[in-house]
């Protein structure tokens, strides 16, 4: 960060958990620019045990939220900014609160499954639901090609992208609960203290 730039935003906030992010937002409205370096490493960035990386879910997932309550309306308004780039910044903000749709996914996927086989004139709309499993594919691949680019695309690198893959997706699906409650605090309002994550 260069000083003049944190000072044109308005400098650092603390009224989200992720301030971070919220500059970042601030600042682009700003017209300010950044450069994304991907050689440099943060070491660190990964918390060590389950509980600090839970932790350190909830404080993301509920800034993310609480940027999107603070952050939205300005970028929405803004005249200069494309309406291309408001729509990626708006469901950036929002990125977040995917969990809540995890979450009733996992919740509704045993009544679904009953009604999908008791009741055969609903299975064309099963059928056509099946299709939006391509979504996991594209979730796949979204993580694959910056892993190939690094790790390259030999076999052996492929199979251990997907064991880290299938790791990541049964964790994300354990913290869903978690991270829910963290978005809906966020969204809602609810004020907490920034607790920072062992590493």
């Amino acid at each position: 960060w260069r000083k003049e730039c944190i000072l044109d935003a308005g400098n650092w906030s603390g009224d989200t958990l992720t301030e971070d992010l919220d500059l970042s937002y601030r600042a682009q409205l700003k017209k300010w620019k950044f450069k994304y370096l991907e050689d440099v490493e943060t070491p660190a960035e990964l918390p060590v045990v389950i509980s600090a990386a839970r932790s350190q879910q909830f404080r993301w997932n509920k800034g993310a939220a609480e940027n999107f309550r603070k952050n939205y309306r300005k970028l929405v308004k803004e005249p200069s900014v494309s309406f291309g780039t408001k729509f990626h910044g708006f469901f950036h903000l929002l990125n977040s609160s995917m969990f809540l749709i995890v979450l009733l996914l996992g919740i509704l996927s045993v009544p679904v499954l009953y009604i999908k086989n008791n009741n055969p004139a609903f299975s064309w709309y099963f059928n056509v639901l099946a299709g939006f499993g391509i979504s996991t594919i594209i979730f796949f691949c979204c993580y694959f090609v910056p892993y190939a680019k690094i790790h390259g695309k030999s076999l052996k690198s492929f199979f251990n992208f997907m064991g880290m893959f299938i790791t990541f997706f049964a964790v994300a699906m354990g913290f869903s609960v978690h991270n829910s409650l963290a978005v809906l605090e966020g969204h809602f309002g609810k004020r907490s203290e920034f607790i920072r994550t062992p590493k």
